[in-house]
Formats: structure tokens, C-alpha cells, sequence
């Protein structure tokens, strides 16, 4: 016979933290890598010969309770020269021609909501949606159980 000191539930608590411990700084680095691989990949695509920064730091807390964890996700300011090209277009009551606008370390950017806002930084709506469609992808979690904080 095989008696503990310890009863059934605390067992199971430090079995799952242990377990934790070795399992869930992996899976925040994995995160982290594929964060920011998504930013790069669209910075890439659609700042297209622009730059910005990217900083990302995670926190994990593991407590008897249960593991807790966050991602902060820093994006710099937007560095270099975009070209737009403006269509044809009516103002006041009279037609324009189409034109080619330089735009220096800002960008165009169309919202997930369907606006158009020109910023120097990626608007956060934009950084959300790429971060939500990515670890949707990374864990294949609905996107709903992903939260954001300002």
C-alpha cells in the first residue's frame, strides 16, 4: 500500500504546474516567432519598400489557479517613401486628374471597418486583425478567444 502526505488535488496542481513550466514558455516563443513573422509578411506586402519596427514581449504567469499569459506588440513608427496613386476625382463641382502623391514615412491604409485613415504608425485595427488571424492559424482557436488591451 502506497500512502501520501499529500492528498489527490495538490498532486494534480503540481503535476499541471510542472507540466506547465515545461510546456508553455515553448508555446509563447512559438507565438512570439509567428507574430512576428505575420507583421513582417504584411509590412512586406503593403508598406512595399517602407519600414517599421517591431518589438514583442510575452508574460506567462503559472499559479494553482491556472496559466495566464499576454503578448505586447510594439510596432514603430513607419520609416521612407510610399507612392499612391490618386484617381480622377471631383472637387467642388469640378473634375481632377489623377495624380502620383510621394508620401514620407506615412501610409494609406484602408481599415478592416472599411475607412481610410493615413497614419505614420500601422493603425492598431490592422495590427489586431493580423495578430488574431494569426494565432487563429497558430493554435486554431476561434478568433473570438483572442483579447486585446490598450
Amino acid at each position: 500500500m502506497i500512502k501520501f502526505r499529500k492528498d489527490e488535488k495538490i498532486i494534480e496542481q503540481e503535476l499541471v504546474h510542472e507540466a506547465a513550466q515545461q510546456f508553455v514558455p515553448d508555446l509563447m516563443d512559438k507565438a512570439k516567432e509567428k507574430i512576428q513573422e505575420c507583421i513582417q509578411k504584411y509590412i512586406g506586402e503593403e508598406l512595399l519598400g517602407q519600414e517599421a519596427t517591431i518589438d514583442i514581449h510575452t508574460n506567462f504567469n503559472i499559479t494553482n489557479d491556472g496559466i495566464t499569459g499576454s503578448i505586447e506588440v510594439d510596432v514603430g513608427k513607419i520609416q521612407g517613401d510610399h507612392d499612391v496613386k490618386v484617381t480622377d476625382y471631383q472637387r467642388q463641382g469640378r473634375q481632377v486628374r489623377g495624380y502620383t502623391r510621394t508620401l514620407s514615412d506615412m501610409k494609406a491604409f484602408e481599415l478592416p471597418s472599411g475607412g481610410w485613415v493615413t497614419l505614420d504608425t500601422i493603425p492598431d485595427e490592422i495590427i489586431q486583425k493580423i495578430i488574431s488571424d494569426c494565432l487563429t492559424e497558430l493554435w486554431e482557436i476561434n478568433s473570438a478567444d483572442v483579447e486585446f488591451e490598450e
